[in-house]
């Protein structure tokens, strides 16, 4: 019966998708604030797509058996790009737990007995909720690692080099939030006006991802070196990095 039920589910992957995205705005919670619609639909089908294969093997109690190793890992990347974004541990469990509404809806539709269909809405909602807490420890983990990484981040001084007269370069590395981005602006506005400099290279290579409040702050700085008549130039930017600038409707042309 369980297995049909996971064929059902894979079967309706995009209903489920789009009933678990209707449920998280019901509730007024911050998800589409802190992400886009598509990163969330992303994280959803990848979510439902692993959840299938791994209730295909008929177990639904031990999810540490190698059948949900694949779905474990994603749920730990999705807690760790999370808590980049910004969520608490309690949003970021909401959107597993949250997924049990839209799983009972399509199992009632696929189970008409009512003894069948209550046992059944019973053990997945068990599994879920076993999912949802590692999903929580994973986040807290990861955060408290976040935290670490920054504070150690904060005690080191943004690396400047001089290029040649006028032109100084920030290589920045390791994890930007707001507080280090406005420790850099200091740093290069101070080195700006010590050095005379026209022009300032900002080297994010070694930066993988930022959000959109430390995008800001960066945006920011740059403006504020432009007042004190330096030309920033952005290098090395990544893929999610750009996307983000493109969101906020920055021109670096100006």
């Amino acid at each position: 019966m369980r297995s049909t039920t996971a064929q059902f589910l894979k079967e309706k992957l995009e209903h489920v998708v789009d009933t678990w995205k209707k449920n998280i705005r019901a509730k007024a919670d911050r998800t589409f604030k802190m992400m886009t619609v598509d990163e969330f639909d992303k994280q959803a089908r990848s979510f439902v797509t692993e959840f299938v294969t791994a209730i295909s093997s008929e177990n639904y109690e031990d999810i540490t058996r190698p059948e949900y190793q694949k779905l474990l890992t994603m749920l730990k990347k999705t807690s760790a790009s999370r808590a980049e974004q910004g969520f608490t541990p309690t949003e970021t469990a909401f959107f597993i737990m949250s997924f049990k509404e839209a799983v009972n809806k399509y199992i009632g539709q696929h189970i008409k007995e009512p003894k069948k269909l209550a046992a059944e809405i019973m053990i997945f909602g068990s599994l879920i909720d076993k999912l949802a807490l590692y999903t929580f420890e994973s986040f807290v983990a990861t955060r408290e690692k976040i935290i670490k990484e920054q504070a150690a981040a904060l005690e080191f001084t943004n690396p400047m080099i001089m290029v040649w007269e006028n032109l100084i370069a920030f290589p920045l590395q390791g994890i930007l939030d707001t507080q280090r981005m406005a420790k850099f602006a200091t740093e290069m506005l101070n080195a700006i006006r010590r050095h005379d400099a026209r022009v300032v290279l900002i080297d994010l290579t070694a930066i993988p991802a930022m959000d959109t409040a430390t995008a800001n702050r960066l945006i920011q700085a740059i403006e504020a070196a432009r007042l004190m008549g330096a030309e920033a130039v952005i290098t090395g930017l990544s893929p999610e990095i750009a996307s983000i600038i493109v969101k906020l409707g920055i021109d670096f042309r100006a």
